[in-house]
């Protein structure tokens, strides 16, 4: 009964292998051009910049909403050398 349950609970989840470690947590973009280094002063229409001034990473363009968020979590990660 308590096996049923588990599996009721997490919604057939259960006993289901995890990524391997190391592997990304997520993938990567398909987008041509998705995450390339910024240029001139504003990204394409539809296309989202990120800026991180405290990191090692240059200004970057990305596809969506999604990937500017992974990649400025990637940006906040990797500081800038001192």
């Amino acid at each position: 009964m308590a096996a049923k349950a588990a599996h009721v609970w997490n919604a057939g989840t259960g006993g289901k292998a995890r990524k391997p470690a190391g592997a990304p947590v997520v993938d990567r973009c398909t987008v041509d051009g998705c995450g390339r280094p910024a240029e001139g002063a504003a990204p394409a229409e539809g296309w989202h910049r990120t800026d991180v001034p405290a990191s090692s990473e240059p200004p970057r363009d990305w596809c969506s909403a999604w990937c500017a968020a992974v990649g400025r979590a990637l940006a906040d990660l990797r500081p800038a050398r001192r």
